[in-house]
């Protein structure tokens, strides 16, 4: 996305910010339900070996003036 983007984007991101607890819970279940199942994870045909997940914050987006890291990740 280009820094000057234009601000219908606004409504979206507050809209993804109001939502993003929700968000991150749903991300972290299916992350550990996909990653740790045994079904997938063990066995001769292991079809999941590693996972990971993340979570980008609107400053990731290149929107606005500052730009700073903040990822949720969740690995095994």
């Amino acid at each position: 996305m280009m820094e000057n983007q234009p601000s219908n984007f606004d409504g979206l991101l507050e809209a993804f910010d109001e939502k993003r607890h929700s968000i991150k819970i749903f991300m972290e279940t299916v992350a550990k339900t996909v990653g740790e199942h045994p079904d997938l994870t063990s066995g001769d045909h292991r079809i999941v070996h590693s996972y990971k997940s993340r979570l980008k914050c609107k400053t990731q987006c290149n929107i606005g003036p500052q730009k700073q890291s903040q990822n949720v990740i969740v690995a095994a």
